[in-house]
């Protein structure tokens, strides 16, 4: 190539730069605009060595805050997947792949944090321990006693249950009432059974139906009647270790809900609990569980013939399995969750084979989801009902909470007015409410509502035969006021008492 071509316009301070850093020869040629230099071999060598230190030295630190953002984006995720555990008491579901769990998991598991439960002291006790300042942001709002509570709650005395001939504490005609049950049954008292309001003779089970209003009427009998509680919510914290039954608190619970430290939800929870002496305990006041055959080993060699007597929350079955669907769509902290139902419609669900089919039926009468169930299992069901559980209405949640404080007892025996203010409130809100759209009721013709109909046939006319016993069921409480919970109340958590 020609000289022009090999040459470069350069500074005269470059060109010296370069000459004395290399020794290179340079030869200059006068313009008007410039110095033009011609550089050597070393020279070249040297410009190129400096060009690749500058390259790699720019691309090492772009490298490097390339990956420090992509460990902070890890750690964040990582970070909100154990956050996400914690707020939903554990569940795994949703982050079993993430290297944090990995590598606890490889590490020896840290011991139970102490609980606050003392074994065998007194509910009222440990009650009163537990309020120290009413005045705490968490505590609900208290209000003065209204003028006339004390004194009206002290004017009335209700007429015992056992005063009443027990023929005509119930009238219900059919076959239903004479069927014979099976044996695991004698676990729980039957309804015709007399007995005394606020007796704890026999033990209160509550029958757990999903997506029934259940957790709302668990929350009031927690947080607004303080009944100490056997449910799932007493192995937290740590408590699935225990060897022993203490009343403890957990975390995230209101200072004034009671639980006992076993899980009453599983079949191997259950016989923990047996084993433990749960029934036999001087600790809890109710029992609430989804698994009432499971749940009759409990009573295996009770004192005094100790038994339960089961009430339960029913929903009209449709809308129980359209609230199903809505529930699993989004609620990501159960172990049923199903994300794939985000993208699924109401219809598709219908039409799938995960919809309810006759649950109620199934799991009243036992019977497994491979088996075809029939109207003689629909038969067993009812006399389950009708001869062993105190029902309650959804659609009638307000009058059926009133059965079950009549029915039990249940008085106020810490502060009447925030109790019934903890009450009414939990009443209107509820709890676990689900607002998403695809909850509605479809319209009845509907290819949605018809198909779902059809899945449940057996479990619509179970429906309305609680529906009817609801009513015949008034008869075992007709000498019990409606306000028993505010008649001969005690205000033992009450300032200045």
């Amino acid at each position: 190539m020609g000289e022009q071509g090999t040459s470069r316009l350069r500074q005269p301070s470059m060109a010296q730069i370069v000459e004395e850093g290399s020794g290179a020869s340079v030869s200059t040629r006068s313009t008007a605009a410039a110095v033009v230099v011609e550089p050597s071999k070393h020279t070249w060598l040297l410009l190129v060595l400096m060009g690749m230190i500058y390259y790699f030295a720019t691309m090492g630190g772009e490298l490097a805050m390339s990956r420090r953002g992509v460990t902070e984006a890890e750690t964040k995720k990582q970070k909100a997947s154990l956050w996400a555990d914690g707020k939903s008491g554990g569940s795994t579901n949703n982050n079993k792949g993430s290297k944090i769990k990995a590598e606890k998991a490889k590490s020896p598991p840290e011991p139970p944090p102490p609980h606050k439960g003392v074994p065998m002291i007194s509910r009222q006790k440990f009650i009163e321990d537990a309020v120290t300042d009413y005045s705490s942001p968490t505590a609900p709002i208290k209000l003065p006693d209204p003028p006339n509570l004390r004194a009206y709650s002290r004017t009335i005395e209700p007429k015992p249950i056992s005063e009443t001939p027990a023929e005509t504490m119930i009238s219900f005609p059919g076959p239903e009432m004479e069927l014979a049950l099976p044996s695991v049954w004698d676990a729980y008292k039957s309804l015709s059974s007399q007995m005394t309001v606020g007796s704890e003779t026999d033990l209160p089970v509550f029958y757990h139906i999903p997506k029934s209003g259940g957790s709302s009427i668990k929350d009031i009998i927690l947080n607004c009647h303080f009944k100490a509680m056997a449910s799932e919510v007493g192995i937290l914290d740590g408590h699935d270790q225990d060897d022993e039954l203490h009343l403890v608190h957990i975390k995230g619970q209101t200072e004034l809900a009671i639980h006992i430290n076993v899980d009453v939800t599983t079949k191997e929870g259950i016989e923990k609990a047996r084993i433990m002496g749960l029934v036999n305990s001087e600790l809890v006041q109710i029992i609430a569980t989804p698994l009432l055959y499971e749940s009759a080993m409990l009573f295996d060699g009770a004192k005094n013939n100790k038994r339960g007597r089961i009430f339960a929350v029913f929903r009209h079955p449709i809308r129980r399995a359209v609230s199903m669907f809505a529930y699993l769509r989004k609620a990501y902290w159960e172990p049923t969750y199903r994300p794939d139902f985000e993208h699924w419609t109401l219809e598709h669900y219908a039409l799938s084979d995960v919809v309810e089919d006759n649950f109620m039926t199934r799991q009243l009468a036992r019977v497994a989801d491979t088996e075809a169930v029939t109207e003689q299992h629909l038969d067993l069901a009812k006399a389950i009902v009708a001869q062993k559980v105190l029902v309650g209405l959804l659609d009638r949640v307000e009058d059926s909470l009133v059965r079950f404080e009549q029915y039990f007892g249940w008085r106020y025996t810490g502060n009447p007015t925030r109790q019934e203010t903890c009450r009414n409130t939990l009443l209107v809100t509820g709890v676990n409410t689900n607002t998403d759209p695809h909850n509605q009721l479809p319209a009845e013709e509907t290819n949605s509502y018809q198909m779902i109909k059809r899945k449940n046939n057996l479990d619509l006319l179970l429906y309305e035969f609680v529906e009817q016993l609801f009513d015949y069921q008034a008869g075992l409480v007709h000498d019990v006021p409606p306000e028993i919970r505010l008649i001969n109340t005690t205000c033992s958590l009450c300032d200045g008492q």
